[in-house]
C-alpha cells in the first residue's frame, strides 16, 4: 500500500511537471508570435523610442528643402536660364521667380515691405533641376 501510494505521488508529480513544463513552452511559443507580430506591424515614428531612430541623411535624388523654397515661384524648368526673378510694385518684397517674367510687366501691389520675401532671406532665384521648376535656393 505504501508503493502505491508512492506511485501515485509520482505520477502526480510528474504529471504537474509536464503540466508545467509544457505551459512555459506555450508561453514561450506565444511570446514569440506575440514578438514576431510587434516586430512585423508598422509603427508610427512617434512610438519609436528616439535611441533606435535612424539617422535620416539626405538622398543625392531628393532635393533637401531646407535649402530651397517655392512660396513666390512658378514655371517649369530645365537650366536657370529660365528662371527669372520678376520685382514689381513697392515697398520691397513682391515678385516672382519665375519663368514667364511679362505676365507680371503691370502688376501693381500696396506700398509695403515684405521681411519674409526669399531674396531677403538669402535666396536666389533658381531652377531647381531635381524637381523641374524654378524656386529659390540657398
Amino acid at each position: 500500500m505504501f508503493i502505491e501510494s508512492l506511485n501515485v505521488k509520482a505520477v502526480l508529480i510528474i504529471s504537474l511537471l509536464i503540466i508545467f513544463v509544457g505551459g512555459l513552452i506555450i508561453t514561450k511559443k506565444t511570446e514569440k508570435q506575440e514578438q514576431k507580430k510587434i516586430l512585423l506591424s508598422p509603427k508610427p515614428a512617434s512610438s519609436i523610442s528616439p535611441s533606435f531612430q535612424a539617422t535620416p541623411y539626405p538622398s543625392i535624388n531628393q532635393p533637401n528643402q531646407e535649402n530651397y523654397l517655392l512660396q513666390y515661384a512658378e514655371g517649369e524648368c530645365d537650366t536657370n536660364s529660365q528662371c527669372v526673378y520678376i520685382e514689381y510694385g513697392c515697398g520691397g518684397g513682391h515678385g516672382r521667380c519665375t519663368t514667364t517674367p511679362d505676365k507680371y510687366k503691370d502688376m501693381m501691389t500696396t506700398c509695403d515691405y515684405n521681411p519674409d520675401f526669399p531674396a531677403f532671406l538669402g535666396y536666389n532665384c533658381q531652377c531647381i533641376s531635381s524637381l523641374g521648376q524654378c524656386g529659390w535656393v540657398k
